[in-house]
């Protein structure tokens, strides 16, 4: 469900690489249309998977605050950056368009993620 009239979307998510520890965390978002306004991914030092969930939220709030879901999810497991800056998005990644659209048209669904 879009959210209301004149309300923006921040949808975060996270990943952590099971054999290393080492983590990324990245998110989306989506005006109350679901048209995409940003996007963010960022790798995160050796970490918890509750850790790294709770940095997702940070940084979406830090992004949402100077400026889906699926898209938060494919946004986290882009392949981790070589640096620990942020990286914004103006369009979303062409990687995952179909979950951008997956995420406007399709109904909800449940994750369960193993990042190895």
């Amino acid at each position: 469900m879009p959210p209301t009239f004149g309300w923006f979307c921040l949808k975060t998510d996270a990943a952590v690489k099971a054999t290393s520890g080492f983590g990324a965390v990245g998110g989306a978002i989506r005006t109350c249309e679901w048209t995409w306004l940003t996007g963010f991914h960022k790798s995160i030092d050796i970490t918890s998977p509750l850790q790294a969930e709770l940095w997702s939220i940070f940084h979406g709030s830090q992004v949402a605050w100077s400026r889906g879901n699926m898209v938060a999810d494919g946004m986290a497991k882009l392949t981790l950056p070589q640096s620990y800056m942020l990286h914004s998005f103006s369009d979303a990644p062409t990687s995952i368009l179909p979950l951008v659209d997956r995420d406007t048209l399709g109904p909800p669904y449940i994750k369960l993620s193993v990042f190895r």
